[in-house]
């Protein structure tokens, strides 16, 4: 593949690598890391160029490396942030903020796992692996609308659980 081909390739590929990248990191409320996956994505390609051209369906690798350049990246960032969140507990005189997010965030995964089996795994796939409305509805075999609807009931119900928790508190 030639630079002008990878181009091409690169302007047809780059807005469903945002969108997926963005639909990770904006439910995990960290949207900066957007671009940089966008770019290793994109480097991953560039790698790959000469191989890629004979794929059937060379958006569909593109887009299962970008949901696992999202993970992997995420996963750096979580090695890192337990250093800088020790650096920043010992910055400061309290540490209550931290510890209240320790909770909330206890809270929230509880919450969650009393959720039903088959509603979490709608979240999972939606927020984790990024999936699309469309490809969960076929993973599921269920009607994109039904998907549609129990995300929203489940966060719904997320945090009416957690407003009631924080009012008990």
């Amino acid at each position: 593949m030639d630079e002008k081909a990878f181009e091409e390739t690169v302007r047809h590929v780059r807005p469903g690598i945002e969108s997926i990248a963005r639909r990770f990191f904006v439910s995990l409320q960290m949207e900066d890391e957007i671009d940089d996956v966008v770019q290793e994505v994109l480097i991953v390609l560039w790698r790959h160029c000469g191989q890629i051209e004979g794929l059937k369906n060379m958006e569909a690798w593109v887009n299962r490396v970008a949901r696992n350049q999202c993970v992997t990246h995420f996963r750096q960032l979580k090695k890192h942030e337990r250093v800088a969140l020790n650096d920043h507990f010992m910055a400061t005189d309290t540490a209550s903020a931290g510890i209240e997010d320790k909770e909330r965030l206890r809270m929230v995964r509880l919450l969650f796992n009393r959720l039903p089996k088959a509603t979490r795994r709608i979240l999972y796939l939606r927020n984790v692996e990024g999936m699309t409305l469309d490809e969960i509805a076929t993973v599921c075999n269920r009607p994109k609308t039904s998907i549609k609807s129990s995300i929203t009931a489940a966060k719904r119900q997320l945090i009416t659980q957690l407003k009631k928790q924080d009012n008990a508190d």
